[in-house]
């Protein structure tokens, strides 16, 4: 019971993390160089 309570909390906690990101539009950056290929991608993706 105490393993899944934790669990729980821990998914909640990664799921407001991960609203928190998109809302106040910060970009994680986990690898360095996937962040310039994923913006060059989004930015293509708006001049079409």
């Amino acid at each position: 019971m105490v393993k899944q309570s934790l669990c729980n909390l821990l998914a909640h906690n990664l799921c407001v993390l991960i609203q928190e990101e998109h809302e106040l539009g910060i970009e994680s950056i986990f690898w360095k160089g996937v962040t310039e290929k994923n913006t060059l991608l989004r930015n293509s993706a708006y001049l079409v």
